[in-house]
């Protein structure tokens, strides 16, 4: 029961981040991240982005622990591990 109430609320969130657009990150007002990253604004599209999650390649943001974000979101764009929902 606990998990399924965990899921809903990323999910929740993976929702909400993703129906969201923006031209800066103080324009993405709807958007909710984790303790373990903040709001981007990433090609129009708000995301979330780790705070200490520098990478050089994808698999360095899949080893994440602790960050809300679905392994299938992850990304490595700019040497930064971004949650993004547009790709």
């Amino acid at each position: 029961m606990r998990v399924s109430i965990v899921l809903a609320l990323v999910l929740a969130f993976v929702a909400l981040a993703a129906s969201e657009t923006c031209t800066s990150a103080d324009g993405c007002q709807a958007t909710q991240c984790d303790s373990a990253s903040e709001v981007a604004c990433v090609n129009g599209q708000c995301t979330c982005e780790l705070r200490d999650g520098y990478c050089d390649y994808l698999e360095d943001c899949l080893t994440v622990e602790n960050w809300f974000c679905p392994q299938e979101f992850r990304h490595c764009v700019d040497n930064r591990c971004r949650c993004r929902f547009d790709v």
